[in-house]
């Protein structure tokens, strides 16, 4: 695709039809299988009937291409199984459907499954995709409706979103309540919304069980507090927004065992409702927005974000979920966190239950590339994670294992604790066994350590040291809002250290760290400033052995990264590719 296809969203608007602007990159081999895997019998189906649709104005048809449809609305509602529906290119106008069809809002809202094999299908009449049109559904921030004000609600399953935009949506876009949802191809942008309430262009929230929700190859971007007038991002809201975003309703709809903290395990399990899981996110390019992929409350998942760039967002990948995947992502511009598992606080005893037995534990982050992050990968919890074969550079801190506020108990009698309780299996051996909980002594498998493996960065991870933050009713004897340090220097450095390379930089020519997106080794820009990352960023570990006398700043414009020298230098070009990358796509867009 031509970069002048892609051209800046505010452009876009003014544009009645315009050329498709879904992700354009190739994910990591592995992940676009998985992809070709989850797609069969989704997409690509023979319809067995065609439902046309028009932009207004028009008579609403019969839905034949020579007469076709023109209130969405009422088509969406009434498409039965085996159905696609197809539009034309052009903008639709959702207001003014509403209005001349005397619809109570301009949302759209499924009212019947469609079925596996026979999917119901919404997408850009597919001739005129192929020619370089779209349609557009434009909301122009008036959509209004239930609590949730969604511009799409998916309620029910077997339903294909493809190859269409949808823009200038009040609070939500889609809402996702059902199963073997799939959105592929889409173009999705300007979400006014301050963040605080559960809010962003694609919400999850299908909650019991094996979901099977598909999120592959969107571009998603501008969520926040916009200027409607102008559609300018004024900034990127608050901590329940972003451009993707799962509000899972495990933790609240779940109550916890009468028994209270010496109940058993089981008693605990059976508690639980079956929260959301096994979806899918890949990818997609995303920006602008306060979290670009990020997941709610604590839940089981397993979540994937695969392949994904991601950029210009507070968080990058944010999950309290356990059994996340994070990887092959290319994370860059993130004002606070590139990967960030575990969220800080508890809030009564489920939620210190989940956040011991969830909270983003039994995850793994591997192979991704992060660039210009507060700080690069971030863990708050993650019991039995394991990062691996990342890269992570010009960022305030490339790993940290923070304070986090985690009381295992509520009561005042149990400690909370802060900072490396990480950092040791929760053992027998763990200084602090004896004041463990009893459901959490029945399995201690879970509480295995983290571990950081073969991963690339330019200085030691920082870990805070444990703090004790009850001031009353401490039974651990050790004194309130005082550093105590649990692991030895030695024991820290372990956990940090490739045992064959003895060195945090893991200088091995055996081994890449970073995304394994594409297969070359410098990615194109788009006219816009974007990066058409169809090409490879996978660096050679090899390269961040540093030498504090090359710095390439004249190269990569200040990024501030240094290679290697001597030996070494042959490798430095492919990491100086996707330094330099990221900081011509920051000039230009400050150009723009």
């Amino acid at each position: 695709m031509s970069g002048s296809s892609r051209t800046a969203c505010l452009l876009a608007l003014s544009l009645p039809v315009v050329a498709s602007a879904q992700a354009t990159h190739e994910p990591a081999p592995e992940d676009a299988a998985m992809i070709a895997s989850l797609l069969e019998g989704r997409v690509d189906v023979t319809p067995e009937r065609v439902v046309h649709v028009a932009p207004l104005p028009g008579e609403d048809g019969d839905g034949s291409a020579a007469n076709p449809r023109r209130d969405l609305i009422r088509v969406v509602a009434n498409a039965e199984p085996g159905t696609a529906i197809h539009l034309a290119p052009g903008v639709y106008e959702m207001s003014a459907i509403r209005d001349a069809f005397g619809h109570e809002s301009s949302r759209l809202k499924t009212e019947n499954a469609g079925e596996a094999g026979r999917p119901i299908v919404v997408r850009t009449e597919p001739e005129a995709y192929a020619a370089g049109m779209t349609a557009v559904l434009d909301f122009a921030y008036q959509n209004r409706g239930d609590w949730s004000s969604s511009a799409f609600v998916v309620a029910h399953r077997h339903w294909v979103f493809e190859r269409f935009e949808m823009r200038r949506v009040y609070r939500r876009g889609f809402s996702v309540n059902g199963y073997s949802t799939t959105l592929r191809e889409l173009h999705l942008h300007h979400a006014d919304t301050d963040g605080r309430d559960n809010d962003a262009l694609i919400v999850m929230q299908a909650s019991g069980g094996m979901t099977r929700n598909v999120v592959v190859q969107n571009h998603l971007h501008h969520v926040g507090n916009i200027d409607r007038e102008t559609d300018e991002l004024i900034d990127r809201g608050f901590v329940n927004g972003g451009c993707y975003y799962s509000v899972t309703r495990l933790s609240y709809d779940s109550e916890a065992p009468a028994a209270g903290h010496d109940a058993s395990r089981a008693e605990w399990e059976e508690s639980l409702l079956r929260p959301d899981g096994h979806a899918y996110v890949i990818g997609n390019h995303v920006h602008d927005c306060h979290y670009g992929l990020g997941l709610k409350n604590n839940s089981r998942g397993p979540y994937w974000f695969l392949s994904n760039v991601v950029h210009d967002v507070d968080y990058g990948v944010f999950s309290p979920f356990r059994e996340t995947i994070v990887r092959n992502n290319i994370i860059y511009d993130a004002a606070s966190a590139g990967v960030e598992l575990g969220r800080a606080q508890t809030n009564g005893p489920l939620q210190t239950y989940l956040k011991m037995t969830g909270n983003g534990a039994h995850s793994e982050v591997a192979h991704n590339t992060i660039v210009g992050a507060r700080l690069g990968m971030n863990f708050r919890a993650g019991w039995g994670s394991r990062v691996h074969d990342n890269l992570v550079v010009s960022s305030g801190q490339p790993v940290a294992v923070s304070r986090n506020s985690f009381a295992w108990w509520e009561d005042g009698s149990w400690p909370g604790i802060r900072g490396e309780y990480l950092l040791g299996d929760l053992s027998p051996d763990h200084p602090f066994w004896e004041h463990v909980p009893g459901y959490v002594r029945e399995a201690p498998e879970e509480y295995e350590r983290m571990r950081l493996e073969r991963n690339c960065y330019e200085s030691e991870p920082v870990i805070a040291a444990a703090d004790f933050v009850q001031p009353v009713a401490d039974i651990t004897g050790m004194k309130f809002d005082e550093d105590e340090i649990m692991v030895s220097e030695a024991e820290r450095a372990a956990l940090f250290v490739d045992e064959e390379a003895g060195d945090h930089r893991l200088a091995d020519p055996e081994r890449a760290c970073g995304s394994r997106i594409g297969t070359s080794p410098v990615a194109p820009m788009t006219d816009a400033g974007v990066p058409v990352v169809d090409g490879g960023v996978g660096v050679d570990a090899e390269v961040m052995t540093a030498d504090a006398g090359t710095s390439p700043s004249s190269a990569t414009g200040g990024c501030g990264c240094r290679v290697s020298s001597g030996r070494d230098r042959d490798r430095a070009p492919a990491f100086l590719a996707i330094v330099a990358l990221v900081c011509v796509s920051r000039r230009l867009r400050r150009r723009r």
